[in-house]
């Protein structure tokens, strides 16, 4: 099985989060796993990065590390369907989280995140974890 890290859980992996570190190590034991992280999450932390820049070297060098999925016309067709279905519920997510949550739901990957809106999108494989 294949997992895909959003940003809020790639973030915390970076700050040391020692229940989410544990959390994901879990996740790997019980099954043969990849990690990836998908273009979006690639696009926010490197933002986070130049928006910081102190530590600029030791964070590029863990984020070019982990595999990179994007996205397909499939999975562009999938974030438009989804958009427009959560906007006629009344219940938007942000975009980079819609375009994640496609690409997971493209390629048959799990998302794991910390972000509960993710809760919105029934047709996508996630696993929830909480910060604390």
């Amino acid at each position: 099985m294949n997992f895909i890290l959003d940003t809020s859980i790639y973030i915390e992996m970076e700050r040391e989060n020692k229940r989410i570190l544990e959390k994901i190590i879990e996740i790997s034991a019980k099954q043969k796993s990849f990690l990836f992280i998908s273009s979006p999450t690639y696009s926010e932390v490197y933002y986070g990065i130049l928006k910081r820049s102190s530590d600029k070297e030791i964070k590029l060098h863990n984020l070019n590390e982990t595999p990179l999925v994007g996205t397909t016309k499939n999975s562009a067709r999938i974030c438009a369907e989804l958009k427009l279905e959560l906007e006629r519920k009344g219940k938007p997510i942000p975009i980079f989280d819609l375009i994640i949550a496609s690409i997971a739901i493209d390629r048959d990957m799990t998302l794991i995140t910390t972000d509960e809106h993710f809760k919105k999108i029934s047709k996508l494989k996630k696993i929830i974890v909480s910060e604390d």
